[in-house]
């Protein structure tokens, strides 16, 4: 297990060095994609007013958990929740 994290690690810091010129995915996103920045604010003046749910995870797979509770708070209280998915 932790040879597949150090294996990642290394990949990670080639992609970064390599493909991003040594930026933040982060940082590379908000200069190529501009718009995704405005999306993001939109969102978030959206969300002003209701209650906000954040759902954080580590692999994608919990996005067959947390999609069913999702359509449940929008089903039943709509325009009263506002949930986030956070990949780490």
């Amino acid at each position: 297990m932790r040879l597949d994290k150090i294996i990642q690690k290394i990949l990670e810091l080639l992609v970064q060095r390599w493909l991003l010129k040594g930026d933040s995915l982060l940082n590379y996103f908000n200069k190529t994609q501009p718009y995704l920045r405005q999306e993001k604010q939109t969102l978030l003046e959206q969300s002003s007013g209701r209650i906000v749910i954040y759902f954080t995870f580590r692999t994608l797979h919990f996005l067959d958990w947390f999609a069913p509770i999702d359509l449940a708070l929008k089903r039943s209280f709509p325009k009263k929740y506002v949930v986030f998915y956070i990949g780490l």
